[in-house]
């Protein structure tokens, strides 16, 4: 085994969202710099965990199905998630 994680649950995310948000905005803005993704997936993604807007709202911004939005985020969370986990943050 090479690595030991230990989970604790976040009771106070007042405290944390601070410090995380812009870590993961940060991120994103570096895969789009990168070419990885695409100028509208980065603000879907801002859209959706930044600002909380529903799937319905951004598929109507975007004129695009949910479903199509909903397959992007995904997509995107994985992108984000290998970019992290490369660079030594466990999720």
């Amino acid at each position: 085994m090479d690595k030991i994680s230990i989970i604790v649950p976040c009771y106070n995310e007042q405290e944390v969202l601070p410090i995380t948000a812009p870590m993961f905005l940060e991120k994103i803005k570096s895969l789009a710099a990168a070419g990885q993704i695409t100028e509208d997936s980065r603000v879907m993604f801002v859209k959706r965990y930044w600002y909380t807007e529903s799937v319905a709202q951004i598929a109507e911004t975007f004129g695009m199905k949910e479903n199509s939005v909903s397959v992007k985020l995904m997509r995107l969370r994985k992108k984000l998630r290998k970019k992290l986990e490369k660079e030594g943050v466990v999720l």
